[in-house]
C-alpha cells in the first residue's frame, strides 16, 4: 500500500492529460466515457465526440480512450490536432501494422475549419482514407 494520497481530482490543471503510461496511470474518473467512446469507436467507421470547451475531450481521448486501446486492444492509434500546417498531414503515413486495425483520431478538428476552410482536397483525402477497407 502506498503512502500516497489519491488526487481529490481528475484534472491536473489547464494542460490536458496525454496519451502515455504516466498520464494513463493518473487520469480517473471517466472509465465509463472512456469505454463507451472506445466501443463507438470500435463500431463505426465515423465517431465525433463533441461538447463545450474545457470538459476534458482532449484527456478522454489521449489518457482514456487511445491509451487504453493501444495497451488493451492492440490497436494502432495515430492522433493529429494541429491544424495551422497542412492539414494533409494528418493522413499521412497511415498503414497501420500488419494485422492490427488502425484508429485516427483528430482532436481539435474545428480548428481545421478556422484555418482551411476553403480546403476541399483534404476533405476528399478524408473521405477516400474512411472508404478504406
Amino acid at each position: 500500500m502506498s503512502d500516497v494520497p489519491a488526487p481529490s481530482s481528475p484534472y491536473k490543471g489547464l494542460a490536458a492529460f496525454e496519451d502515455s503510461a504516466i498520464d494513463a496511470m493518473f487520469f480517473f474518473g471517466r472509465d465509463r466515457d472512456s469505454q463507451i467512446i472506445a466501443a463507438n469507436l470500435m463500431a463505426s467507421r465515423v465517431t465525433v465526440l463533441f461538447g463545450p470547451t474545457g470538459v476534458g475531450k482532449t484527456s478522454v481521448l489521449r489518457a482514456g480512450v487511445a491509451y487504453k486501446l493501444r495497451q488493451e486492444a492492440g490497436v494502432d492509434v495515430r492522433i493529429h490536432s494541429s491544424w495551422i500546417g497542412d492539414p494533409g498531414e494528418a493522413l499521412t503515413d497511415l498503414a497501420p501494422p500488419t494485422g492490427r486495425d488502425l484508429f485516427l483520431m483528430l482532436d481539435q478538428f474545428e480548428e481545421f475549419f478556422l484555418y482551411h476552410e476553403a480546403d476541399r482536397t483534404f476533405v476528399r483525402e478524408l473521405a477516400n482514407v474512411i472508404r478504406r477497407p
